[in-house]
């Protein structure tokens, strides 16, 4: 508005006329609205691969469970709290060893503690589908959750892709909790997943491929379970010296604790008294002092897939699906570092389906599949325990290693489905 003077505590009028514009109106249908699936009284969630990449996951330590983490999503499916027995969410109120957990209709059921058995990465997963509710008598196998996931495939054109997700000490600020015991910086928690995927064309529109790859080591600060107190350097001489002491004995003590380094307390032993009679008094006091042991605390995850697509002609349709896990980590739950052990472990799932069409209500599925887990497991022969009493004519005799395995045998599934012309 020009020339309109304004002046200081006093209110100013100014007339403005508006012209009558014309009228108009757009509606733009971007996105028809869901429908109700009258065929079914089944409730479900299915998310694609795009919502799978996008939407944010958050991992845990040491369980890795991919696009699964999004059924937490979905209504009436809630976390287990860490008190129900199996791993994986509650669906329904029921406890998570309820659940049922399939990879394109293989059983992947971890026997053990149920849950969840291979993994499947993220980028990898071309659909999840969790049906809650009144699902199809075809599941079965549990009245919980049934979690389905699907593997993508290739198409006829060559993709792929690079990628990394990561959890640093360094991006987070110091809790409270280790403030006030004096820890000024964050302790360590560095987690990775670095992978590929890639996939594409052999004989077009005839043999696709798909694989991916990825890699996940995470490492934790390190915190001794328990106080673990040893003789000092003086301690060790004093029990040497002492009578009815057995040698024998001392030197496995002193080969598998090292002495403290100083003494902050002390204990006594009775050579040749009974238990009864020993005492402060009657014992030799021994010094003893506080061993400072950590063990590593970490876990270096390894994920390969592989997924072949083959179309001989319109009516048949044959797949082939290869997963392979491996977990590296130390068991360092014994107070001694000579009783800590490696805990290699793996996973293997491998399917080949085979669908054909004999006619537009009558298909056939033939599906040949062996879900297994390999867990293996060694102890030192050197300087380590044993992992079985050793005779006493051989009391320096090599241990040899164990290897224990938990596998299903091959299944063949056939399913003939059919449908009425409406």
């Amino acid at each position: 508005m020009r020339g309109l003077d304004l002046a200081l505590n006093k209110s100013a009028t100014a007339n403005i006329t508006l012209q009558v514009g014309t009228v108009s109106a757009t509606v733009d249908v971007a996105e028809a609205a869901a429908t109700i699936d009258t065929t079914t009284a089944q409730l479900q969630s299915t998310f694609e691969s795009r919502q799978i990449s996008n939407l944010p996951i958050i991992e845990s330590a040491n369980n890795f469970f991919g696009a699964l983490n999004l059924s937490l999503l979905s209504s009436g499916v809630a976390s287990n709290g860490g008190v129900g027995q199996g791993t994986g969410p509650s669906v329904g109120g029921q406890r998570p060893m309820e659940n049922n957990f399939t990879i394109e209709g293989v059983d992947n059921n971890n026997k053990g503690v149920t849950g969840p058995l291979a993994y499947v990465p993220t980028d990898a997963t071309a659909e999840f589908t969790l049906l809650t509710n009144q699902y199809g008598a075809e599941f079965g196998h549990s009245t919980g959750g049934q979690f389905n996931t699907v593997i993508k495939s290739g198409t006829n054109q060559l993709h792929g892709s690079l990628y990394e997700y990561f959890q640093n000490r360094n991006l987070n600020a110091l809790d409270a909790i280790f403030a006030n015991q004096g820890f000024t910086s964050t302790p360590r928690f560095d987690q990775n997943k670095l992978g590929m995927t890639i996939g594409g064309p052999i004989m077009k529109d005839k043999l696709f491929f798909f694989g991916s790859a990825e890699y996940a080591p995470l490492g934790l600060a390190a915190t001794a379970a328990t106080t673990l107190k040893a003789p000092t350097a003086a301690g060790y001489a004093t029990l040497d010296k002492l009578a009815g002491i057995s040698q024998t004995n001392l030197k496995a003590l002193e080969t598998y604790v090292p002495a403290a380094p100083s003494a902050t307390g002390s204990t006594f032993v009775c050579p040749g008294i009974t238990s009864d009679a020993c005492n402060a008094k009657t014992g030799v006091t021994i010094p003893t002092g506080v061993l400072n042991v950590a063990g590593p605390n970490f876990n270096n995850f390894y994920s390969g897939l592989g997924s072949i697509n083959y179309d001989p002609s319109e009516r048949d349709q044959i797949r082939g699906r290869f997963i392979y896990n491996k977990s590296t980590s130390f068991d360092t739950s014994a107070n001694l570092p000579a009783f800590w052990t490696p805990l290699p472990q793996r996973w293997y799932l491998a399917t080949i389906p085979d669908v054909h069409t004999f006619s537009p209500n009558l298909t056939s599925e033939t599906r040949l599949s062996s879900p297994s887990r390999t867990r293996i497991s060694w102890w030192r022969t050197s300087t380590g325990p044993r992992a079985s009493t050793p005779s006493s004519s051989d009391s320096t005799a090599a241990t040899p290693s164990r290897r224990s395995f938990s596998c299903s045998a091959c299944v063949v599934n056939t399913t003939i489905a059919t449908s009425a012309n409406t």
